[in-house]
C-alpha cells in the first residue's frame, strides 16, 4: 500500500506488534528466521540482532494460536503467518529450508524493505485508521519504535504482565515502562 512497502502489509504489522519489532528487524527479517510448528499451532521467530546482543548471539521468540472464537484469525501471529507464508511461497516459491535468506515480509519485486519504507507504512496505517500523525507541537507521533509501543500497550491493557512483555521485546532496562504508560492500570480493578 505505499511505494517499496511490504507485501502484506497485515502480516507486517500483527507480527510487529505481537514480537514487539522496530522497523528495522521487520525489514531485514528472513523467511528462514520463521519456524511453524503446526502440530501445535505455534510460531517462532529468530531475532538475530538486537541492541542488548552485544554478542549477536540471537534470541527466538513465540506464540502460540491465540484465534478469538468470534474472530477467528484477525490478530492470531500463528494464523496470520501461516497465511503470509502462503502468500510467499504462492508469489516467490517455496522456501528453501533453513538457508533460504530471501526476506520474510518483501515488496512486491521480492527484495528487502528499506526502514524508510517501513516507517512510511507505520504513518500511512496510522492516517488510514483516523490517527494525527503530529502532536499539538508538531512532532510526529509515529516513528521507528511504533510497533514496539504499540505492541506494549495492547499487550499490558490486556493483563500481560510486564516482566513477560519486557522479555518478549528484549529489553534489559525498564523501557516498557515508558512505553506501556498507563496501560497497566486500565484492569486494575478487574
Amino acid at each position: 500500500i505505499n511505494n517499496n512497502g511490504p507485501l502484506n502489509p497485515k502480516a507486517v504489522h500483527v507480527m510487529s506488534t505481537m514480537f514487539l519489532c522496530r522497523e528495522a528487524g521487520s525489514g531485514t527479517a528472513e523467511r528462514n528466521h520463521i519456524t511453524m510448528d503446526n502440530e501445535k499451532k505455534k510460531i517462532t521467530w529468530l531475532h538475530p540482532v538486537s541492541k542488548t546482543d552485544t554478542e549477536a548471539k540471537g534470541c527466538s521468540r513465540s506464540w502460540s494460536c491465540i484465534c478469538e472464537p468470534a474472530e477467528p484469525y484477525l490478530g492470531c501471529p500463528y494464523h496470520v503467518m501461516r497465511e503470509h507464508l502462503a502468500i510467499l511461497e504462492d508469489r516467490f516459491g517455496k522456501v528453501k529450508g533453513l538457508d533460504d535468506e530471501s526476506p520474510l515480509f518483501p515488496d512486491a519485486d521480492g527484495q528487502f524493505v528499506t526502514p524508510d519504507a517501513m516507517l512510511e507504512l507505520i504513518e500511512l496505517l496510522a492516517a488510514l485508521t483516523g490517527e494525527y500523525l503530529k502532536d499539538a507541537k508538531g512532532r510526529s507521533r509515529f516513528g521507528r519504535h511504533t510497533w514496539r509501543a504499540s505492541g506494549a500497550v495492547f499487550l499490558t491493557s490486556l493483563g500481560l504482565e510486564v516482566i513477560k512483555i519486557q522479555m518478549l521485546a528484549r529489553w534489559a532496562s525498564s523501557l516498557i515502562t515508558h512505553y506501556a504508560r498507563l496501560a497497566p492500570l486500565k484492569n486494575l480493578g478487574e
